[in-house]
């Protein structure tokens, strides 16, 4: 039986599409760009997924310190709006050293998103274990639409304009990263005496 979702469940599920949307945009399309767009030569093209991967990486091992510092909210906003700032930077200056700096902001700050997202409506309640499945589904729906769609749309269009679809997503994300919160554990109530 399906359950209309809460606003902010269907928020999170919005953010997971966007974050995986992009991740897979960048997994099939950054060699492409980078060769056809930035010009880069045959051994440097690849290094775009490479540089995105390895700064997702490195962004996967600073989130929890970050987010315990600033909170979830802060952190997925950040995060997002980096992403989107990185793909920007890769459009704007079409080198392989600008598409390669772009596309490494871009991993750095897609890597807190959807874990956040999904971290988020794990702790939803009773409804906790169907919202995290609805929220990862929706958000592995992004990554396979991602691609394909970019496809359609650099060919009507160009590769740059189709990506600019990318960029929106993440201010889209970042937008809504207040959905993110973690509510704090109630502390236990020391027993008072009469």
């Amino acid at each position: 039986m399906l359950a209309r979702p809460s606003g902010r469940l269907a928020a999170l599920g919005v953010i997971a599409f966007c974050a995986l949307l992009a991740e897979g945009a960048v997994f099939d399309w950054s060699g492409i760009y980078l060769a056809t767009e930035a010009a880069a030569p045959a051994g440097i093209a690849p290094l775009g997924l490479a540089a995105f991967s390895l700064s997702m990486g490195v962004g996967r091992l600073a989130a929890d310190p970050a987010t315990e510092r600033a909170g979830s909210p802060r952190v997925a906003a950040g995060s997002a709006a980096s992403a989107a700032l990185g793909l920007a930077l890769a459009l704007a200056v079409p080198t392989p050293a600008g598409a390669l700096l772009g596309f490494a902001t871009m991993g750095l700050g897609l890597s807190a998103v959807f874990p956040l997202a999904l971290r988020a409506s794990g702790l939803e309640g009773p409804s906790a274990a169907p919202g995290l499945a609805a929220v990862s589904t929706v958000g592995y729906a992004g990554f396979l639409l991602g691609p394909p769609v970019i496809g359609l749309l650099a060919e009507a269009t160009s590769l740059r304009a189709a990506l600019l679809l990318v960029c929106a997503l993440c201010l889209i994300a970042a937008t809504l990263a207040g959905h993110v919160r973690v509510a704090a554990a109630r502390p236990a109530r020391a027993g008072v005496g009469p």
